[in-house]
């Protein structure tokens, strides 16, 4: 693994959304979607650059 920190504020961001929504903070709807376009916004971190298995060489991750 590349780096761990990247992803614990992506998951960290996640959870804060979902308590926020839970709690009233934030309106519903925006705390249904907001996941969603973090996910997208941040798809690096969850995605990485070597998201490729690798099989014509023969070497998978």
């Amino acid at each position: 693994m590349k780096s761990l920190l990247p992803s614990i504020f992506l998951a960290l961001s996640l959870l804060g959304v979902a308590l926020l929504g839970n709690a009233g903070v934030l309106p519903s709807k925006v705390a249904q979607l907001l996941p969603f376009l973090l996910l997208t916004l941040f798809a690096r971190v969850w995605l990485r650059d070597d998201r490729s298995c690798k099989l014509s060489t023969g070497a998978a991750r």
